[in-house]
């Protein structure tokens, strides 16, 4: 099993080794080896062919803002697009999660979009729902309660998770799965 590892979204934030090897542990310790790929620098070319190889994408959290701004200098939707399609599997973790959405600047307020040049907001629109993350640590859940309940006010709809649950997306099913 080919695992593509995204780290780009780590990159930007102070000791991200501190919780991404745990992260990366975890996969491990499963028997999955991590091929690493980061998009920054890299050529849609490059993209490409490294995401037709993968059978499962794992794209890391970090900064939501620059993991987008990354991905669309090397086409990475369309290639995602792409593997998804021949049967790949997506796993985001935070940003790599985020970024899934139809828009990612919900998230504003806990993330840090001037480490980005982004124009648009506009998310790679896989779900066509938000996902609030890390709502069982109060410096992300609490500055997030007005865009949960402004988003829900326009008829959006929000699924909370917590950091021991993830969202389950298989076509049209769409479930929580909690440890």
């Amino acid at each position: 099993c080919n695992v593509v590892c995204i780290p780009t979204a780590a990159m930007t934030e102070d000791d991200y080794e501190v919780w991404l090897n745990p992260e990366l542990d975890a996969f491990r310790a499963a028997g999955f080896t991590l091929n690493m790929f980061d998009l920054n620098g890299v050529s849609g070319q490059e993209c490409a062919d490294t995401l037709s190889k993968a059978d499962i994408v794992y794209v890391t959290g970090g900064n939501t803002y620059y993991l987008l701004e990354k991905m669309r200098m090397c086409n990475f939707e369309t290639h995602l697009r792409a593997a998804l399609a021949r049967g790949a599997i997506y796993i985001g973790s935070s940003a790599g999660s985020v970024v899934c959405t139809p828009d990612i600047d919900y998230v504003r307020e806990i993330d840090h979009p001037e480490k980005s040049n982004l124009t648009s907001f506009t998310g790679l629109g896989l779900v066509d729902f938000y996902i609030m993350v890390h709502m069982s640590q109060p410096k992300f859940s609490e500055p997030m309660q007005g865009n949960i309940q402004r988003l829900k006010r326009d008829g959006k709809h929000v699924i909370c998770i917590e950091d021991s649950q993830v969202v389950f997306v298989d076509g049209d099913n769409v479930r929580v799965i909690s440890e």
